[in-house]
């Protein structure tokens, strides 16, 4: 689903969980973490990015990076993406 702000196409809400679908070794994320987006960036002429706070399993911060929306994919937590 896309949602519309401010004449803006966005790919994910803040605060919707999303799965990383690349490996960023050098933040040390890997393909398959799950994640929480808490900003996004608009730049006219460039892909909508998205700041998200990955977790590991006992709910500690790993990191807070930004990915381009084509890295990430809607999760849920229910069965995965």
């Amino acid at each position: 689903m896309l949602f519309l702000e401010r004449g803006v196409m966005l790919k994910f809400s803040l605060y919707e969980d999303v799965l990383l679908l690349i490996d960023i070794p050098e933040e040390g994320m890997f393909a398959g973490a799950v994640g929480t987006v808490v900003d996004r960036h608009d730049r006219p002429g460039y892909e909508m990015g998205y700041s998200v706070e990955f977790f590991d399993a006992d709910g500690t911060t790993r990191g807070v990076i930004t990915v381009p929306a084509h890295a990430l994919q809607r999760w849920e937590a229910n069965g995965g993406a």
